[in-house]
């Protein structure tokens, strides 16, 4: 089953949220996004270190692009 944000729920959550917001008229006020991210190798603890301080990363650079 595919819904209008694709096949992942996080899309369709935020193709969802996207519409009320420009519903509203909040399009220029109220801002929203998502992230995918990696699922960690607990087997691999430097490549799950490495990908956690990476999606930090993007956090702290997606908030201070609010």
């Amino acid at each position: 089953m595919e819904g209008s944000g694709g096949t992942y729920l996080s899309n369709e959550i935020f193709y969802r949220v996207a519409v009320l917001r420009n519903h509203l008229g909040l399009n220029g006020t109220l801002k929203s996004g998502h992230l995918h991210v990696p699922i960690l190798d607990i087997n691999d603890l430097v490549k799950a270190q490495t990908d956690t301080l990476n999606v930090k990363t993007i956090i702290e650079n997606a908030i201070q692009g609010l």
